[in-house]
């Protein structure tokens, strides 16, 4: 696969910041009882967050707007991306919250995972950011969280020239008002199967192109991944792989699509960036230590096997009526 000679970029991400407690078990226990853990670690995740930390991984600068408290959790979170370099001078914590967390338990024998979480609530300081600092940068990432931050900064974005991605991995309230300016919207199966109460992937993917996105990627789990404009449509199977740990996959899919939009890739060559990065991170547990390099996540695209994979191109469908 061929990259272009990689163009500036800056982005920022607007989204929610979680410290992951993973536990990898070898099988899920039943209700009310015990069960030992194989492994466990402390990592830092969200979809925006673990985006933007391949994204300066692959040599691109970011900062994040978020929020978390002043507790052992925050401090965890404010040390990673100290670590990773990413900028978080308008982020904001809250003296005397709790951070958001989750506790994530991770099958060995598939890498599948069930999550629970808590969430904080919302700062309304983060809707109140100077729109001038919106404007420093090339791109904007979201999440939808929280909902008036989210729709203030991509309408500012927008307005500025700059382009929006959104990540929503479930409908929350706002998306509706949101879509109109996003540039791009990734989203896995089950959100357009709820949002758009829509069991047809492709009809609801024109269905949520005429919402306002000039085009759309979803993730299909074990069946690979979309992408679409209001022109054609590209499916790529799933790579094989020994899944390790599928949390996050989604967040380094929708990292490495961005990265792909942004450097000026053929729509299809995204797609194959993506799922390549995605199946890479899926092959090792963890956040930080499964993000791969850019060069392995192009080797792996541009593989001979996955030259041999058929790339979908037609028209398409029209919503029914």
């Amino acid at each position: 696969m061929f990259l272009p000679t990689l163009k500036p970029q800056s982005i920022l991400g607007l989204g929610t910041i979680v410290l992951d407690q993973v536990s990898v078990l070898s099988e899920y226990p039943r209700e009310d009882t015990k069960t030992d853990c194989l492994e466990t670690r402390l990592q830092v995740g969200g979809p925006v967050p673990t985006a933007l930390a391949l994204l300066r991984k692959w040599g691109i600068n970011c900062a994040l707007i978020s929020a978390w408290g002043d507790d052992p959790a925050g401090n965890l979170i404010e040390g990673h991306l100290r670590a990773k370099r990413i900028d978080h001078s308008q982020s904001i914590g809250i003296p005397g919250a709790m951070s958001a967390s989750a506790h994530v338990w991770l099958s060995r024998r598939n890498g599948t995972r069930t999550t629970a979480c808590h969430r904080m609530p919302t700062p309304p300081a983060l809707a109140k950011i100077p729109l001038d600092y919106f404007q420093q940068f090339t791109a904007l990432h979201l999440d939808g969280w929280p909902q008036a931050a989210a729709l203030r900064a991509a309408r500012t974005m927008r307005e500025s020239g700059g382009t929006v991605f959104l990540d929503s991995g479930s409908p929350k309230p706002g998306v509706q008002e949101l879509l109109p300016y996003v540039t791009h919207l990734h989203c896995p199966r089950h959100f357009i199967e709820q949002f758009m109460g829509e069991p047809d992937i492709r009809v609801g993917m024109r269905r949520l192109l005429e919402a306002g996105p000039q085009s759309i990627s979803v993730t299909l789990g074990q069946e690979g991944a979309m992408f679409a404009t209001a022109e054609s449509w590209y499916s790529i199977p799933a790579h094989t792989v020994d899944v390790v740990d599928s949390n996050g996959a989604g967040d380094v899919f929708c990292g490495a699509m961005i990265f792909g939009l942004l450097n000026g890739l053929e729509h299809h060559d995204c797609l194959r960036l993506a799922n390549a990065a995605a199946a890479l991170k899926c092959g090792k547990i963890g956040n930080d230590q499964a993000l791969p390099t850019l060069a392995q996540a192009m080797e792996r695209a541009s593989s001979l096997k996955d030259h041999r994979l058929a790339l979908n191109q037609a028209a398409m469908p029209q919503n029914r009526t």
